[in-house]
């Protein structure tokens, strides 16, 4: 009974793990994406929305680094529970 309710929680925490990749994934290209705009010409001529480019590139960089961050701390606990 032990080993089946580490086994469960090693599934459940490995779901998360997969989940947390694919949104890091998803996001990391949302990056590239506005780093692409942002590389392109006459880009930083309308200053309002370069300045709202830069800030949702920050606010993604930040998620990333938290998501990564979880996913961290999911591998652990999956180590953990073996």
């Amino acid at each position: 009974a032990d080993r089946q309710a580490r086994e469960r929680e090693a599934k459940r925490l490995k779901s998360r793990i997969t989940d947390l990749e694919r949104r890091i994934s998803e996001k990391e290209q949302a990056v590239r994406d506005l780093e692409h705009l942002m590389a392109s010409p006459g880009f930083y001529q309308d200053r309002v929305a370069a300045e709202k480019a830069v800030a949702e590139r920050q606010a993604l960089l930040d998620e990333v680094a938290a998501a990564m961050s979880d996913w961290e701390s999911l591998q652990s606990a999956v180590e953990a529970v073996r």
